[in-house]
């Protein structure tokens, strides 16, 4: 399954963004995760 038409709404400057943030603040992507996963969803 191809994610374009799943995702059609989502540009490719959103893209180009959502990773220069991964990039910029990887810790805090990090600490999000880590706190999901203690609440249980993963």
């Amino acid at each position: 399954m191809r994610a374009a038409p799943l995702y059609s709404h989502i540009s490719a400057s959103d893209l180009q963004n959502a990773w220069a943030y991964a990039e910029a603040f990887p810790d805090e992507i990090e600490a999000a995760i880590k706190l999901n996963d203690y609440d249980g969803y993963i």
